[in-house]
């Protein structure tokens, strides 16, 4: 029989395997998701530099004189089929307001603009399709890898692995780190025990924020399949009663 400071060897290796062949997959997905993520935090200083400099859309309005009516109702004429409308308001003096349209289109369903207007002269200075800017991009790598399908499935199995590599290096490292003083860095070492006192702290610091990241991020790249799974319907799917027949809501 095998003694148990065998089996413990054992569970501590499979421990060791996981943790460094998941963690490769999650590492280089959290790498790619840590960019996009920082740099879309910054997303409306980035578009609103890119419309000033790229598109030359500014707004010739002065404090508390907003006006997109003509606007507006000139593009519900171009469009009479658009299924949604956004408006965007500036929020500083001398940005453009946008309005956001899906249209449909030939051979592609529908398509989404952005149409930026002067709100001080109440006119359409330029417009964009929305699925070709930087914010839709880094979005769409941020979400999904900018890959429609497997891109969600491969983020999701993203927040899975996450979460093994942060609780494998719980059971790895929770003892040792025990024992040192915290934090403590061997700074005489040599760089590679530097990098895993590094590691180890850093790890152990945010446990319970990367399970948080991993089993939310788990749940949004998965929800297709467990909406499937688990037979979740969506809001979207609600029908309200029908309180007033047509005919008798246009007599009154």
């Amino acid at each position: 029989a095998m003694s148990s400071t065998g089996k413990a060897n054992m569970k501590k290796n499979l421990y060791w395997r996981l943790h460094h062949w998941v963690g490769l997959y999650t590492g280089i997905l959290i790498g790619i998701l840590s960019l996009t993520g920082a740099l879309a935090v910054f997303i409306p200083e980035i578009d609103a530099w890119i419309l000033k400099n790229h598109y030359a859309a500014t707004s010739t309005s002065t404090a508390g004189t907003i006006r997109f009516g003509n606007s507006v109702h000139t593009l519900a004429q171009q469009y009479p089929n658009y299924s949604s409308m956004m408006i965007n308001l500036p929020e500083t003096e001398g940005q453009v307001a946008s309005v956001d349209l899906i249209v449909p289109s030939a051979g592609k369903g529908s398509e989404r603009h952005d149409f930026l207007i002067d709100v001080g002269g109440d006119r359409i200075v330029a417009w964009r399709n929305h699925q070709n800017s930087l914010a839709n991009y880094l979005r769409q790598m941020h979400v999904r890898l900018y890959e429609g399908y497997w891109g969600r499935q491969l983020v999701g199995l993203g927040g899975i692995g996450l979460a093994v590599v942060a609780i494998t290096g719980l059971a790895i490292y929770g003892n040792f780190m025990k024992k040192q003083a915290w934090p403590a860095i061997r700074q005489k070492a040599n760089i590679r025990i530097i990098m895993a006192d590094w590691h180890k702290m850093l790890g152990i610091s945010a446990l319970a924020f990367n399970l948080v990241i991993a089993l939310t991020g788990a749940w949004l790249g998965l929800q297709p399949q467990l909406m499937r799974w688990f037979n979740i319907t969506t809001p979207n799917a609600y029908k309200a009663p029908v309180i007033m027949e047509p005919d008798a809501d246009r007599a009154l």
